[in-house]
């Protein structure tokens, strides 16, 4: 007979924070600042008290091995809403390693803290690698602006300069341009990473060595600003990289192939489409005057069904003229196509958008709807029994496409996509997924026509999905053990499983 005991209930032991190794605390004290020192440099964590300091007013044994770390003081962070006396203890706790500078002067009214600013960002040019600078143009008079990127000229690796003006006049072009030809003219021969924010594409001169050029272009562009554009690119003989963000991209003034843009170092290409400004018919021609032969990676975040579909008539309209002027087709080489919160247009896309990219090898599709490019297979259904099903001609196109990389949770189109290429001819090898959506039978079955791999990071690309910080963390300026406790507990226990 069956007899009724209680359980004992089980209880886990209360591990002390002081009982991890200052290893693992430091390890984690490192990732804390990698991560956390970024939405303060921007945004409303402006106002927040560092992550680093912290840290290091829980306890004196956090403290001590805290002041022991240089390298989580290594960012520096000049703003109009902190003390000058904190960035300089950062800069003296950072030893001899290199900085990261960030400085937001928003207001123009203590003028009082620019000398001592301008002072505090000179001590830093010796060891200074990147700098972000985030000014009003009356802020900083010319002479502080010639001073400055003066001195900072010879190690600096990544520079990000946004004007916070709404309108800049060309006196202030002009100085803008005197500046940033002061510093390329100091021998800035490490600078590979730049980042211009606001009106700055008249004052721009020759980047010889920048590799990635990341442009935040403003709401409304001014006349010529194409001609702007072409001229900034062709100022970057090696680039690599190109990310625009922001408000409207620039358009030629009439479309003819004369006003084209031919760049033959380019190998990445990501565009923000998001914006209400801008028509699909005006997307679509910044695409098309852009030639790109050697182009292998493409993100478009935000993009329409409809503005693919024009790219494509624009391309298909002009491809006699290409090939008359012995232009290199575009985009032959692009081997990965990531498309990030997709809007679908009306209507299937067409065989001319297929062409654009005859060996692509990698779609990747973010937040997006799949079934726009890869239909179900409807089945067909005669007298009374359903044949198999017909396959869609879009499973045709791409025949190179071996990698597919989705993050939603449609399982049935997901299995009709690999079992309709393969029946083609024309299999995937690998398919990257979150497998937490599906079920073990539903991978399984996906596992026996494809491999299957774990999707860690749907936000890999260069723009970003996520928004500003949560105010949250923002809260309060001195946390207790306990918090800090509870939350650094699962990345220690995932820093020990390694």
């Amino acid at each position: 007979m069956w007899s009724m005991t209680r359980a004992k209930p089980i209880r886990c032991s209360r591990t002390s924070i002081h009982s991890l190794p200052n290893e693992i605390l430091a390890e984690i004290f490192i990732a804390g600042s990698s991560t956390s020192l970024e939405a303060s440099g921007s945004g409303r964590g402006r106002t927040a008290v560092l992550f680093t300091c912290r840290v290091a007013s829980v306890d004196r044994h956090w403290r001590d091995l805290a002041l022991n770390l240089p390298v989580i003081w290594t960012t520096i962070i000049i703003s109009d809403q902190r003390p000058l006396t904190l960035p300089a203890r950062f800069i003296t706790r950072s030893g001899n390693l290199p900085l990261r500078v960030i400085t937001c002067l928003e207001s123009n009214e203590d003028n009082k803290r620019i000398v001592p600013t301008v002072r505090l960002l000179l001590v830093c040019v010796p060891r200074m690698r990147s700098l972000v600078l985030r000014v009003n143009f009356m802020t900083l008079s010319r002479t502080c602006f010639l001073r400055l990127f003066d001195a900072i000229a010879p190690a600096l690796e990544h520079l990000d300069i946004e004007m916070l003006d709404e309108d800049l006049d060309s006196w202030e072009d002009h100085v803008m341009g005197d500046a940033l030809r002061c510093f390329l003219a100091k021998g800035a021969y490490r600078l590979s990473s730049l980042h211009l924010r606001g009106d700055l594409l008249h004052a721009s001169p020759q980047w010889f060595t920048v590799t990635t050029l990341d442009l935040t272009l403003e709401p409304c562009l001014r006349p010529r600003a194409w001609n702007s554009f072409s001229d900034l690119l062709a100022s970057c003989p090696i680039l690599k990289t190109l990310v625009l963000r922001g408000g409207s991209f620039p358009i030629p003034h009439a479309d003819v192939p004369e006003l084209d843009i031919l760049h033959g170092s380019l190998r990445t290409i990501a565009l923000d489409c998001r914006t209400d400004m801008r028509k699909p018919v005006e997307i679509a021609l910044f695409l098309t005057h852009l030639k790109i032969p050697s182009l292998k990676y493409l993100e478009l975040f935000g993009v329409s069904g409809d503005t693919l579909e024009a790219w494509a008539a624009f391309s298909k309209s002009r491809t006699h003229i290409s090939w008359w002027s012995d232009d290199p087709p575009s985009y032959l080489e692009l081997n990965t196509l990531r498309l990030v919160c997709f809007v679908p247009g009306e209507h299937a896309p067409s065989t001319d958008f297929f062409d654009l990219f005859p060996a692509l090898h990698h779609l990747e599709l973010i937040r997006s709807k799949p079934t726009h490019f890869f239909p179900l297979s409807p089945p067909s259904c005669s007298s009374g029994h359903c044949d198999a099903p017909a396959l869609p001609h879009s499973h045709s196109f791409w025949p190179s496409l071996r990698t597919l990389t989705y993050d939603g949770k449609d399982y049935s189109w997901l299995y009709d996509t690999v079992q309709s290429r393969q029946r083609l001819g024309r299999a995937l090898s690998h398919l990257r997924i979150i497998d937490a959506f599906y079920q073990p039978l539903q991978l399984k079955l996906l596992k026996d026509l494809v491999v299957v791999e774990r999707l860690v990071n749907c936000d890999s690309g260069y723009i970003s999905l996520h928004v500003e910080t949560d105010d949250s963390l923002v809260v309060s300026d001195k946390w207790s053990a306990r918090a800090m406790w509870c939350l650094f507990l699962p990345l220690a226990f995932l820093i020990l499983s390694y």
